[in-house]
This record gives structure tokens, sequence and C-alpha cells, in this order.
């Protein structure tokens, strides 16, 4: 029965819509995980967390109104850091798309970014004095309006906006980026699979590959209170340099013709590398893993 079904679809162009599913909400579960490793030591698996949550649609003025909501189970995490995760769980936050399924809008943003602000300065209470004053500037910053609005919108971007209108082969990669205009590359590709409901669906992958002299370059800029404050308390950083790399990828199951989604596959890589001349390189590599569901109680198998 596979067999004569990818036989059926496997040559078919899917054409992408979306469509926004007005009155209807999906019951989300996500499971995050982390793995750290750092120079040649064993590299180190942690659970970052479990969310069980709802996306409620709505349909006003020609806007589709997606609000989210949940909570997350923080597995043993530190109190301060499972106040952070518990809070942005809980906060409805409200994304706005237009018929094409962009981003036009975010309620919540603000809200979410007040209530983050303090819990995330406690998580640097414990570190010693010259390292906690840079520590704090740099998670202000992750937390602020402009960053949680900026991570909200791509995530979204990544989920419809990116895909609405197109029309794709499957079994074809295409590609964009990699120049001075678009540095970040990313290959996409699209291949027809079964909805779990029933009906045909279609299985989304797209891969970005962050440009690594921008990346690199950025880097500095972003550790540079931390770097002060290693200066301040007598550590010479002058010789220091920094690297990166970062590759993002995500595998998403949807209804083609509404672009509502089934599930979700996302790896997130970052690499560092720390140069001082002299010494060995300090090397340091995270993987997050999240693997997510959305479960339809209204959905029939049919647009």
């Amino acid at each position: 029965m596979w067999f004569w079904w990818g036989l059926a679809h496997a040559k078919r162009p899917v054409e992408l819509q979306f469509q926004c599913p007005e009155g209807e909400h999906a019951d989300v579960h996500s499971v995050s995980t982390r793995e750290d490793q750092a120079g040649e030591a064993p590299a180190r698996t942690t659970p970052v967390g479990e969310y069980r949550g709802t996306e409620a649609y709505a349909l006003q003025d020609g806007v589709c109104r997606v609000t989210s909501r949940g909570a997350v189970d923080t597995q043993g995490m530190p109190d301060v850091l499972a106040a952070v995760y518990r809070t942005a769980a809980n906060h409805p936050t409200t994304t706005l798309l237009d018929a094409r399924g962009a981003v036009v809008g975010l309620d919540g943003i603000p809200a979410l970014a007040e209530a983050l602000g303090p819990l995330m300065a406690g998580t640097s209470a414990e570190l010693p004095p010259q390292l906690r004053a840079a520590v704090e500037g740099m998670i202000q910053a992750m937390v602020s309006e402009q960053q949680l609005t900026a991570l909200e919108t791509d995530t979204w971007t990544q989920r419809v906006g990116f895909w609405a209108g197109a029309d794709l082969k499957p079994g074809k990669l295409y590609a964009i980026g990699g120049t001075p205009e678009l540095p970040d590359r990313s290959t996409f590709s699209v291949e027809p699979a079964p909805c779990p409901g029933g009906g045909a669906c279609a299985r989304l992958h797209l891969e970005r590959v962050f440009d690594e002299a921008r990346l690199s370059a950025a880097l500095p800029q972003l550790l540079q209170p931390m770097m002060d404050a290693l200066a301040s308390s007598g550590v010479d950083v002058t010789k220091v340099s920094v690297s990166g790399t970062k590759t993002e990828s995500r595998d998403l199951l949807v209804d083609p013709a509404t672009l509502r989604p089934f599930e979700e596959h996302e790896v997130e890589v970052v690499r560092v590398v720390v140069t001082n001349p002299g010494l060995p390189d300090v090397i340091t590599a995270r993987t997050t893993t999240a693997d997510s569901t959305w479960t339809w109680p209204a959905w029939s198998g049919r647009p």
C-alpha cells in the first residue's frame, strides 16, 4: 500500500498555500534536548524541557491571529532558569499573519520581555563580581523586546511565510543565498507524505548555514562585555580571537493546502573556537534538538 501511495504522489509538483484554520486550535507537544561538548571531553546531553500548550486560530479583518500559551516541565533545571522557561511558556503571545502567511505583527512581546528581564538577571547572581555586570548586560539584550520579536518572527517565517505560494518539485533540492546581499545560504526541498489523520501531506526540509565570516565578525562584539570584564581582572585578552559556525535544520510535516503543521524536527548546531597564540584552541559545540507535534481535534483529513 505504501509503495502504491508513493508511486501515485512522487512526481506531482507540490503547491503550498496558507489558509488560516479559523476557529480551530491545535494541541502542541514539544521535547527539547541539548548536547554540549568542550574540547576533547565526552559530549554531555541534558534535557531542556517538555512543553505542552495550545495554538488557537482566529480570523479578524483578513488577519490570522494565532495565540500560543502552554506550560513546560523543566525536568530538574536550576530554579532560576526553570522560572524563566515557565514564564515564557505560560505567557500568551499572539502572532498576526496576513493572507500569504507573512508575519505582520506580534502581541504580548513587550509584556513578556518585561516579565523575563528580572528573572534572567537572577541567573548571574552566583558569578564573580567582575563578570556579573557583563553577563547581565548580555542577558538583557537576549530578552529585549527587539530580540524576542526577531526570534518569534523568524520562527513563523520558517514555518509558514517562507513556504506559502511555493510550487516545488519532489526530489529537487533548491538553494538561495550565499551572495553579498544574502550571505546566509539555505537549501530546501519537499517530499509527499501521508497525513496522520488521512489525506496527502508534504514533508518540508529547510537547512540554513550561517555565513561564517559574518558570524565570526559578530562574535567579538557579542562577547565584548565579558572580555572587558576578564581584562579588568588581569586576563590578557588582546591576542584572543573568536570564530564560529552555526547551522539550523528543520523538517516539517504539513497539509500543503493550508500549511497547518503536524510534526517538526529541529536541530541547531553552534560551534565556537577561541584562539590565543601559544595556547591550545578552546573549542565548544552545542547541539539543540526539538521534536514537536500538533494535534488538531477538528482535523478531518481534508483542507
